[in-house]
């Protein structure tokens, strides 16, 4: 198959201060064997090696654009790189995640194949980088708009694709935002867009006690219940009532990581006390 065959992709990857885990997301990208690729990466101003690690690929890949500067945080640099983008399909994929192999293709095949849909998604491995425990990411599921908002975030953030149209009809990442941008943009494009879901591995994360999801703490529970005040309709719904049991689960987690597993079993048996095992 010719190049001008596959549409463009654009990744953007922001980054602050990653050298630990960037290059092991720079070579995810390089190795997808993707044969109209832009990958844009927006550092921070990074005052550890990070700079070094991203002019090193830079200067051997010309399709890796970049720049170190300051700004106003992650959804701000996010945006920043979309906005720089060409591709007519775009992703960003965070300095500490990797895509699995042939998932650029995977997913612009199902784009491909589906002409009404403007956003995929799919699976994704998560590894306990304390336990060192590799698991799926449990909540993916088929898509639903109502149980987005009030039961199951079945959404993984590196697993997603789509087509750059969607900025126009939505809009960009929501900047204000520090913990749930992601969620609250999934939450805009599907309210009146199709969105579909991949069953198949597409990007693994990492989970670690430094991450904003893993020590947002209270802080992102109420940037939660914001986001649920303002699309969902229904009063303090099972989803919040989860990421609550979560808050508390990674706080007991950063003072006794080795009991997790203990603490995590005894968590989900009391929430399945309360909300029981049924989907809904």
């Amino acid at each position: 198959m010719k190049k001008q065959h596959y549409p463009k992709v654009s990744i953007t990857t922001p980054s602050y201060n990653q050298g630990e885990y960037i290059e092991d997301t720079i070579k995810s990208v390089i190795e997808q064997d993707y044969p109209n690729l832009e990958y844009i990466i927006i550092d921070g101003g990074s005052n550890d090696n990070s700079v070094e690690i991203i002019k090193k690929y830079a200067d051997l890949y010309p399709f890796i654009r970049w720049v170190s500067e300051k700004d106003r945080g992650q959804s701000h640099a996010i945006n920043k790189g979309f906005r720089r983008s060409t591709g007519e399909i775009v992703a960003w994929l965070n300095s500490d995640d990797v895509y699995a192999t042939n998932a650029i293709k995977n997913q612009v095949k199902l784009l491909q194949n589906n002409p009404d849909v403007i956003l995929v998604y799919g699976d994704a491995i998560i590894e306990d980088e304390v336990t060192g425990i590799k698991e799926k990411f449990k909540s993916a599921e088929p898509f639903d708009y109502y149980r987005l908002i009030h039961v199951n975030h079945m959404i993984m953030q590196p697993t997603t694709f789509w087509r750059r149209q969607l900025f126009d009809k939505i809009g960009y990442l929501d900047e204000s935002l520090n913990f749930t941008m992601d969620w609250e943009f999934w939450i805009r494009a599907g309210k009146e867009h199709k969105i579909l879901y991949n069953p198949i591995t597409i990007a693994r994360a990492k989970d670690y006690k430094t991450t904003k999801t893993f020590s947002g703490g209270f802080p992102r529970l109420k940037e939660i219940k914001m986001i649920q005040d303002k699309y969902g309709w229904e009063k303090n719904p099972r989803l919040y009532k989860s990421f609550y049991l979560d808050t508390i689960y990674k706080y007991i987690y950063q003072i006794s990581p080795w009991s997790a597993n203990t603490i995590k079993k005894v968590l989900l048996l009391f929430r399945n006390l309360i909300f029981g095992k049924k989907k809904y």
